[in-house]
């Protein structure tokens, strides 16, 4: 295919400098300011490049970018095909936000975050795995607000002089100017909202006009969710935001008792100017195992990072064996005076305990997997209903193990046999079905750690309102 940010001075390929914020040209290393370059390939009327779009063939995931021969794996699955399918033909988004953390950036970061966590898998520390992260334009809606008022309200100040303690409180006038007041959600099903909020703020007053030239050398995902879904949760975010930014303020030192009646007069001079779409930066890096992947996401704006760290079960299991055998051992020979008897009132206890952990957990896998709090999804799952997978919710193993422990435990505890064997052989049942409880609740870790293959059924585009 054609290189689309051809070198002016010897045709070679030009890609973003993160460091220099510059074009710089991979052959003669000579640079270029982004904001001026101009590509013969460029459509002058709109801004934009009409990039092809290449789909994943195994989750029918759609990149878009201009070296495609680069990428090695796609950025949702990990999977190494990807299959050119066709050209953008859906204009260029209003705003974007050029990447400012580079891959080195990242590594780095990921190694001294990951650095003291137990029983991490190997290929998600190895050299060869933290090359795989893949810088990717990820498309936003900017609904923006603006609020113009003033607000008479109690306020408050407390402070200290020498030993004594001193309340002032004041009737306050506070000037509301807000012009721009941008509410951000991702306007497609592929990254859960849950995901993208973590790795949020972006900084929206750094948002520049759209020009292709900052891709160059990155890819950008196709967007599929239509604004209107996100109207409603975009309006109650801002009145949060709004009337937290008063609450925060602290005119002359006071601080603002906002009552509800002030918070009603607030809001009702907010008003909506309108949805705008962005390309916001976000590096991806997607480990796979097996029908699961795990992905680490970065702001390339800030360097904020969200990590899914599964753990190695075989590192897991070792360790949880060398655990015991050091519990036996403190409990035969430190702690053996105690009662045979009470010991069922411990498992009681722990497997208590492990019942409302492995509860929670489950939980959260079911509200991970079903995608209940992503939003996105929820509003593209009856357009794609025939390649979404039918939600279900799976009981883990770990609450049947804990439960049957417990239970027996009780039962133990009621039927109060005479003779101590019982209790040795009960005791040494319950001993076995909480290792497996744990053992289980690890596997299941993994579960809520990692995410299932995913399969996607883009419809492409949208980000410029057409």
């Amino acid at each position: 295919m054609a290189n689309i940010f051809p070198c002016p001075s010897c045709g070679g390929e030009l890609r973003y400098d993160i460091k220099n914020k510059k074009l710089k040209c991979l052959s003669c290393d000579e640079s270029f300011e982004a904001d001026t370059y101009k590509s013969k390939f460029m459509d002058e009327g709109e801004k934009a490049v009409k990039f092809p779009i290449y789909r994943c063939k195994n989750c029918a995931g759609e990149i878009v970018g201009n070296d495609i021969d680069s990428m090695e794996f796609c950025p949702y699955c990990g999977t190494q095909i990807v299959l050119s399918e066709k050209f953008s033909e859906t204009g260029a988004p209003k705003f974007i936000i050029p990447f400012s953390i580079s891959k080195e950036d990242c590594k780095k970061e990921y190694k001294n975050m990951t650095s003291n966590v137990a029983f991490l898998p190997d290929e998600l520390k190895s050299e060869e795995g933290l090359n795989k992260f893949v810088g990717l334009y990820t498309p936003y809606w900017l609904f923006n607000y603006e609020a113009k008022t003033n607000i008479k309200t109690g306020g408050i100040k407390r402070y200290s002089k020498g030993s004594y303690d001193y309340t002032e409180k004041a009737k306050l006038s506070i000037d509301v100017d807000y012009d721009n007041l941008i509410v951000s959600y991702d306007a497609s099903d592929t990254l859960d909202d849950t995901i993208s909020h973590k790795v949020e703020p972006f900084y929206l007053n750094h948002a520049i006009e759209f020009n292709p030239n900052y891709m160059a050398g990155f890819y950008a995902e196709n967007s599929n969710v239509k604004s209107d879904g996100y109207k409603h949760f975009a309006d109650k975010k801002s009145d949060e935001m709004l009337v937290g930014e008063i609450k925060g303020s602290s005119p002359d030192g006071f601080t603002p008792l906002i009552n509800e009646d002030d918070e009603y007069k607030l809001l009702e001079k907010k008003a909506y100017k309108g949805v705008e779409g962005a390309y916001l930066p976000l590096w991806f890096l997607t480990t796979k195992n097996k029908d699961r992947v795990a992905y680490t996401i970065v702001n390339g704006q800030s360097g904020r990072m969200y990590s899914e760290l599964p753990v190695d079960i075989k590192k897991y299991i070792g360790a949880s064996l060398i655990a015991s055998l050091i519990f036996a051992f403190i409990f035969i020979f430190v702690i053996g005076s105690i009662p045979i008897k009470s010991i069922s009132t411990i498992g009681i206890l722990f497997s208590i305990v492990m019942i409302v952990l492995t509860s929670y957990q489950s939980k959260k896998i079911y509200e991970k997997e079903n995608h209940i709090n992503d939003i996105g999804y929820q509003l593209t799952k009856k357009e794609n209903k025939g390649n979404r997978k039918k939600p279900y919710r799976k009981v883990i193993a770990a609450i049947f193990f804990s439960i049957l422990g417990g239970v027996s435990a009780l039962v133990l505890k009621i039927l109060n046999p005479a003779d101590d064997i019982f209790y040795y052989g009960v005791l040494m049942f319950i001993f076995v079905m909480l290792l497996l409880s744990i053992l289980t609740m690890a596997k299941d870790y993994n579960r809520l750690a990692t995410n299932p293959l995913p399969q996607f059924n883009k419809t492409g585009g949208g980000l410029d309102g057409k």
